[in-house]
């Protein structure tokens, strides 16, 4: 059998790496364009949800376009601008410095920048593609970016001690009023759907009452109802503590003589706790250097547990 021609070897060796090098490119799907499907983390939707005026019901599992995330782009920095005018020098963005929630997203998404130009158009593309989690059904893996964390490390006390990241409590609220009415609108259709049945139907119905409004949350409800002052409550519990005995797997692990109230948080594993101590222990405990008072685990906070 004669050998192969060295020529047409090397002929097709040469078309299969092309072929091999232009697979990738196949693999990447159509371009993005602006009704490009997108969905994101939870922490950008919101922030996009509130500058480009998307519906309140929305979650960060249902898909949005492209055009929804840069549209929101330049409302925000402009409120950015007017809240923190000293972050801005012209179109230059400084996201250093400063511990509100928008500027610690930003640094999330950038680590490795501490300004940048809000009117560069490859700033814009990188919010949204490292925003992203899925681009037109794909899903996406961000790169370089900062592991996000409820401590903050430029946080820190006068002792040194991290202290945990404050908590947006507006965004709490939107979010709770987004969901709340989410519900309200499912169930109200779902019953709605249920009345119809019933009136073309023969079966006698069993449907509970269709509410005008949405109903208002019990937490909140319960806060704004009056309760006993907060001096009678502690009497209580203090006369319930001197009349009675406490078991053992309820009694204070330091001072042995009042009820556990506190927990310490382990940082190493955050599911998991040691409810060992009552409140003044856990004040006088120096947990930020000794760790748990139990196990001697790094602690990232202590707890009261109601």
């Amino acid at each position: 059998m004669a050998p192969p021609d060295p020529a047409s070897v090397t002929t097709i060796r040469g078309a299969s790496i092309l072929n091999r090098a232009e697979i990738p490119m196949h693999r990447r799907g159509p371009p993005i364009g602006p009704n490009t499907s997108i969905k994101l983390v939870e922490s950008i939707f919101q922030l996009v949800k509130r500058f480009s005026n998307l519906p309140a019901h929305l979650h960060a599992a249902e898909a949005i376009t492209v055009e929804n995330v840069r549209n929101s782009w330049f409302p925000m920095m402009a409120q950015l601008r007017i809240q923190f005018p000293d972050a801005f020098n012209e179109n230059q963005v400084t996201i250093t410095g400063h511990e509100h929630p928008i500027f610690q997203t930003l640094r999330d998404i950038w680590p490795e920048r501490s300004q940048f130009d809000i009117q560069d158009r490859t700033i814009i593309i990188e919010f949204i593609i490292r925003s992203a989690t899925e681009i037109g059904g794909r899903r996406t893996i961000r790169r370089n970016a900062a592991r996000t964390t409820v401590i903050n490390a430029s946080m820190v006390n006068d002792n040194g001690e991290r202290q945990p990241r404050p908590l947006d409590f507006d965004s709490i609220d939107d979010r709770e009023n987004a969901c709340r009415a989410y519900l309200f609108n499912k169930y109200s259709g779902h019953l709605h759907t249920l009345d119809n049945f019933y009136k073309n139907s023969t079966r006698a119905p069993t449907l509970p009452p269709i509410p005008d409004e949405m109903p208002e949350s019990e937490q909140k409800r319960k806060m704004r109802e009056p309760t006993e002052e907060p001096n009678s409550k502690k009497q209580k519990m203090t006369e319930e503590s001197e009349d009675e005995e406490l078991p053992e797997d309820e009694t204070c692990q330091i001072c042995y003589s009042k009820r556990r109230t506190h927990a310490f948080i382990h940082a190493i594993q955050p599911s998991s706790a040691h409810f060992i101590c009552c409140e003044s222990c856990a004040n006088q405990c120096n947990y930020a250097t000794s760790g748990c008072p139990l196990c001697r685990l790094p602690v990232v906070a202590v707890t009261k547990i109601i």
